[in-house]
């Protein structure tokens, strides 16, 4: 997975350059040499990534836990992150946010319906600050993903709505 994420981060300061350089053409008038040899070694680098990583990546926002009547609004966690589909299966990636310091976990409830009905699993995050992300699911008979953030003790997790990604 560290492979992927390596990937995916060089594409994405790859991308973020390209469009630098390309929103800039008054720059690129003054400075003919300079811009000309990075404007060079970004399509090369982009095309060198593209090659590697030729799936769409689904980003979405937050998806925001609940809480209890102690609780503030801003002390809720969250997740945020992006899908896409590559070799027969779907892949997740995301921060998990948890903003207050109750020394509670959060959580993140990945459901995906197939087949065989609905099923779920459960990862839980750190008690403050942010936690990385990375899931595998088969693709096999996906017809419907959700997912939902909670935080709390066992039991008791103070869960958002759920959000459908597909």
């Amino acid at each position: 997975m560290n492979t992927i994420r390596t990937i995916l981060t060089g594409a994405a300061l790859t991308g973020a350059l390209a469009a630098a350089l390309a929103a800039t053409p008054a720059q690129a008038a003054t400075t003919p040499t300079t811009t000309s040899a990075a404007t060079a070694t970004a399509s090369t680098a982009s095309t060198a990534s593209t090659a590697t990583a030729s799936y769409d990546r689904h980003g979405f926002g937050k998806i925001w836990s609940g809480y209890s009547d102690d609780e503030d609004r801003h002390d809720r966690s969250y997740f945020t992150g992006y899908w896409y589909s590559h070799n027969g299966y779907y892949y997740f990636k995301g921060d998990l946010f948890d903003r207050d310091r109750d020394n509670d976990h959060s959580y993140i409830d990945f459901q995906w319906h197939d087949d065989n009905g609905w099923h779920e699993k459960i990862y839980r995050g750190g008690r403050y600050g942010v936690s990385h992300f990375s899931g595998k699911f088969r693709k096999g008979g996906f017809d419907d993903f959700r997912i939902r953030v909670g935080e709390g003790t066992r039991g008791d997790y103070d869960w958002g709505q759920y959000r459908y990604l597909f």
